[in-house]
């Protein structure tokens, strides 16, 4: 295994932005942060980009 397979394990073992967050849609995940600040829009997009990588979402990362 190379050293880029085990960093993605690491990134993959991260903890959910909050409980239940795998499990929901891009429009549960884009309301939820309508009014999340800034350090939380920050594990959101830290988090998704690791994981499903969803492009609506990251937008949603972006915008407040």
């Amino acid at each position: 295994m190379c050293s880029s397979d085990l960093g993605r394990i690491d990134t993959l073992r991260g903890s959910e932005p909050w409980a239940g967050y795998d499990d929901q849609t891009v429009v549960e995940i884009r309301s939820a942060l309508t009014d999340a600040d800034e350090a939380k829009r920050g594990e959101v997009r830290s988090y998704e980009a690791g994981h499903k990588n969803r492009q609506g979402v990251l937008d949603a990362t972006q915008s407040g």
